[in-house]
């Protein structure tokens, strides 16, 4: 009797995405988009936070209605979850207020840094293309970041 092949189990990597990351997927202008590949997100449980929401459907992305149809296709899939921002706005907002002078950051960042931060939220790669504001949270986390197609 020959041996059975065992294949490694593979479980779908729950990705979390900068709202950056959203543009270059969904504009085919964006200067990123040639770094992104689309199927990444088709492939892969995703986290979507609220702030990205709000981030991202700005005026200029939602004046493009084509663009709001891809954003809007890449959404639809059912390994999608909205992350609500209420347990960590508060802190978030203090924060940003308490370090602007010392290490200025985005509201939408410090409560996406603090979302990384929580264990109890799985992520396990964080794409993006600013590394400088999460470069931190994510190593301690051992959490890896992506800047392309992943």
């Amino acid at each position: 009797m020959r041996p059975r092949k065992i294949l490694p189990v593979r479980f779908p990597k729950t990705l979390m995405l900068d709202t950056g990351y959203w543009y270059a997927l969904c504009d085919p202008a964006d200067a990123y988009r040639d770094q992104v590949e689309a199927r990444a997100v088709e492939r892969h449980d995703i986290i979507l936070p609220w702030p990205c929401l709000y981030e991202t459907l700005r005026t200029r992305f939602v004046r493009n209605s084509a663009v709001v149809g891809r954003f809007r296709r890449l959404i639809a899939g059912p390994t999608m979850t909205l992350l609500d921002d209420a347990p960590y706005r508060d802190h978030a907002f203090e924060r940003v207020l308490q370090t602007a002078a010392r290490r200025p950051m985005s509201l939408v960042d410090v409560v996406m840094r603090a979302m990384i931060e929580d264990v109890n939220v799985r992520v396990d790669c964080f794409l993006t293309f600013n590394e400088k504001d999460f470069f931190d949270v994510c190593r301690r986390r051992g959490i890896p970041m992506r800047y392309g197609a992943s």
